[in-house]
């Protein structure tokens, strides 16, 4: 074969080997130039007072694509280690499937699975941990197999092949999948996932995208006493996870005035009460390659509706300018309001100190070659909220031309500077210690 010929075969396998090319060492800053938030490791401190502690709760979702339910087990076992957890007994944590809690909704085209890993503490005043991974993508991927398969559509080349099948078909697949009509039963998943997180059982209601939460134990219903036991809890989602459980949370407190009917919402007042609880014991999120701002374009219709009518998006009357400007909510609002509330809506003062004084701290990381991932706007933080982007090069670009897009935007839990900075946080540019 002449030299020329071996020319088009030889870059396919450059770019093949350039985009399966594990990543190297992470470069990590933030939009604060300082890098400085808490970790999960914050969550553990117990005082003197709980003789027994309550664990802490982590809730985890993945983001578009199909997962297996081992998608938890990376940030388990780094959790674990840098806070010197054990799990089935075992130090170091070497996870293992649990018994699913299965969701099986009407009308979906696969189950949920929601699996309960627990950590134990090695510590004296130091809480457990308790990790709610929910895994929703069998419910999709059913339907990108046989309504985006192309059986006829002849040879592409590797790189293209890659972008098609990964990130066109079984990531967008996804996103589009949950901006339409079925992203109801998809949202009305994670909302019976939650409902377990709280202690209750989750019964579907037809002909509503909101399911009764019954059996909640009296201990997870609001409480208003200062004196009252915390569970401090935190949120980790990844990419279009971030909107369905945002969006989620909104309908289980009742406090979304801008999107859905009141069949969408909780209406009961003991679920309310334990979604208000659990939103005002969580000061700390933590967001995976952020897509909450490119998801936000799909609520342009309702907001341009809103202000036609006179009302803005975020309340109140809208001027003129609101009209003639995509009348958007600031995606980093969004996520404050579905946990500290809007309008009519706000958490109870008590409830609040109750579950502490800290301001609620939202930490999104992006890699700034991830293509799907977006900044928060953090200048208009409300002040009971601190909103950070950590920057994380986590895909090595290659000759500053080329990373793989992939690795930038799913790698994140197998980033080992990454988990550390998420487990303790950051201090001064470095991880703090555990």
């Amino acid at each position: 074969m002449p030299p020329s010929s071996r020319l088009p075969a030889l870059s396919v396998i450059a770019i093949a080997a350039l985009l399966l090319a594990s990543c190297g060492g992470t470069r990590v800053t933030s939009s604060d130039n300082i890098l400085d938030f808490r970790g999960l490791a914050t969550l553990l401190a117990a005082s003197q007072s709980e003789p027994s502690p309550k664990p802490a709760r982590v809730f985890m979702i993945h983001g578009m694509k199909h997962q297996s339910r081992e998608y938890a087990w990376p940030m388990i076992k780094a959790i674990a280690e840098q806070m010197n957890l054990s799990c089935n007994g075992t130090t170091p944590c070497l996870p293992s499937l649990p018994t699913p809690i299965e969701i099986d909704l009407p009308n979906s085209h696969g189950k949920a699975r929601l699996d309960k890993y627990e950590l134990t503490s090695t510590r004296s005043n130091q809480r457990n941990m308790e990790i709610f991974a929910l895994t929703w993508s069998e419910m999709t991927q059913p339907i990108k197999k046989s309504a985006l398969a192309e059986p006829n559509i002849g040879d592409r080349v590797l790189f293209n092949a890659f972008l098609k099948d990964d990130i066109m078909i079984d990531g967008f697949g996804d996103a589009v999948l949950y901006v339409g009509t079925y992203g109801r039963i998809m949202g009305e998943a994670v909302k019976h996932a939650l409902c377990y997180v709280v202690g209750g059982t989750p019964q579907h209601i037809p002909n509503q995208g909101t399911p009764a939460c019954n059996s909640i134990p009296p201990a997870r219903v609001v409480a208003l006493r200062s004196d009252e036991p915390q569970e401090p809890v935190a949120f980790i989602s990844f990419s279009l996870g971030s909107m369905m459980l945002y969006r989620a949370l909104e309908d289980l407190t009742a406090r979304s005035s801008e999107r859905g009917s009141s069949a969408d919402k909780a209406t009961d007042p003991g679920t309310i009460g334990a979604f208000t609880r659990l939103t005002a014991s969580t000061d700390q999120v933590y967001m995976m390659a952020n897509q909450i701002s490119l998801l936000q374009l799909a609520a342009l219709e309702l907001a341009i509706e809103k202000s036609a009518e006179g009302v803005s998006p975020g309340g109140g009357k809208a001027t003129s300018a609101a009209v003639s400007t995509p009348p958007l909510i600031n995606p980093m609002k969004m996520v404050r309001n579905a946990l500290r509330g809007s309008g009519s809506g706000v958490t109870p003062k008590a409830v609040l100190d109750a579950a502490g004084p800290r301001k609620l701290e939202i930490v999104a990381f992006s890699d700034p070659n991830d293509m799907l991932s977006f900044e928060f706007d953090t200048k208009k933080a409300e002040e009971d909220t601190r909103a950070l982007n950590v920057y994380t090069e986590i895909a090595s670009p290659w000759l500053g031309l080329v990373a793989n897009p992939l690795t930038a935007h799913t790698g994140h839990s197998e980033d080992d500077t990454v988990m550390k900075f998420l487990a303790c946080g950051g201090e001064s540019g470095k991880p703090r210690k555990c």
